[in-house]
């Protein structure tokens, strides 16, 4: 039995902590705020993305859901501007994330959380996303991220060569003070929110 005094359940318990303060804070926000908050972040992406990389690069966006940041027209911007775009498919046995295509009129159903997934696909390599467009619960300044609880993420980021870029979107509420991490999370290089776009400094 695991004694609960360890480091590593104290971090834990601040995951939880804060987990379950900053998705009240983000829950809380109007249906208009977050339209109007989303329209600013899809712009702050567009820009980014026209520096960052070429229209032939792979993207890989998740589909939004619940109070997240919206991503459908991003995923509109993705396609007009001709990138190949991939998005995260659940897979449970073992727990894990594959990548699947995904372009206009894909065949779609909804996964296990009833987020839409793509069918009948041949999964993408990770290592051939150029950019990764993130979820997350909360981000600091330094980078750190804050996701859902389950690892997914993590486990499939640890697996992506330096130079894919790793970008968390959010509102910008769901910036804090310090996220508290692990060996195994996973940082961002970039966080862009309805306020700003936050290169992260390595040191």
């Amino acid at each position: 039995m695991k004694n609960e005094s360890e480091p590593g359940s104290n971090v834990r318990r601040e995951k939880s902590r804060l987990r379950k303060t900053v998705l009240d804070i983000r829950d809380r926000l109007s249906e208009p705020v977050r339209t109007e908050k989303s329209g600013r972040i899809r712009h702050l992406v567009r820009s980014f993305l026209e520096t960052a990389a070429p229209p032939s690069a792979r993207i890989h966006l998740f589909h939004s859901f619940g109070s997240e940041v919206a991503t459908g027209r991003i995923l509109e911007d993705l396609w007009i501007r001709g990138h190949p775009v991939v998005v995260p498919v659940i897979r449970r046995d073992p727990p894990r994330l594959v990548l699947a295509p995904m372009a206009p009129g894909t065949p779609m159903g909804d996964g296990p959380f009833g987020i839409p997934e793509p069918r009948g696909f041949e999964p993408v390599p990770p290592e051939s996303v150029a950019v990764y467009l993130l979820p997350g619960v909360a981000f600091d300044r330094q980078g750190r991220r804050l996701g859902y609880g389950k690892g997914y993420y993590d486990t499939l980021l640890s697996r992506i060569p330096p130079d894919s870029l790793k970008v968390g979107i959010a509102f910008s509420e769901q910036i804090v003070p310090r996220v508290p991490v692990n060996r195994l999370d996973i940082s961002m290089d970039v966080i862009i929110t309805d306020e700003e776009t936050l290169r992260i400094d390595r040191p």
